[in-house]
């Protein structure tokens, strides 16, 4: 689901030729990461 939510398009059509491929860009970006960590604490929180 983080996946379809991240990256809309069919992976093939940005380039990346599998999700781990495009997880693995992911980790090469910490800013997204610290963002991604942020809402995902926020979430637990809220639900919580």
């Amino acid at each position: 689901m983080l996946y379809l939510m991240l990256w809309v398009e069919r992976g093939e059509q940005r380039g990346l030729a599998t999700r781990e491929e495009a997880f693995r860009r992911l980790d090469l970006n910490p800013s997204i990461l610290a963002d991604l960590r942020e809402v995902a604490d926020y979430q637990m929180d809220v639900a919580q």
